[in-house]
């Protein structure tokens, strides 16, 4: 299991904890420093939506101006890794599949898998 997310969030903090207490080891990535690839970003947002991928009520968001803000809407990837804040966290992969947050799909998946 793979997490993408900013240290200090708390929606982050909140996944790692309820990861933990599943049982479930994660590699954390930074996204300020390490980002995500292009080829994994464009299967997140093939399998959850540009919509979901993108953090509307980031401050980053908010600084883009309408046309920045179009090409990202577009799945420009080139637009979104360059401000790889703008992404959603926690991005997390388990097994081919891409969640944002520990929703109750991927709570059962690993809770299936450790009976």
């Amino acid at each position: 299991m793979k997490l993408w997310g900013i240290k200090n969030c708390d929606s982050v903090k909140k996944a790692l904890k309820q990861l933990a207490e599943l049982g479930q080891p994660v590699t954390f990535v930074c996204l300020r420093s390490e980002s995500i690839s292009k080829d994994l970003l464009a299967l997140a947002i093939e399998q959850l939506g540009i919509e979901k991928i993108i953090n509307k009520r980031s401050t980053t968001w908010k600084q883009r101006t309408d046309e920045q803000r179009l090409r990202l809407l577009a799945a420009d990837l080139d637009e979104i890794l360059a401000e790889p804040t703008i992404i959603k966290r926690p991005l997390i992969s388990y097994q081919d599949q891409f969640y944002i947050g520990v929703t109750d799909a991927l709570a059962n998946q690993l809770t299936s898998t450790q009976a």
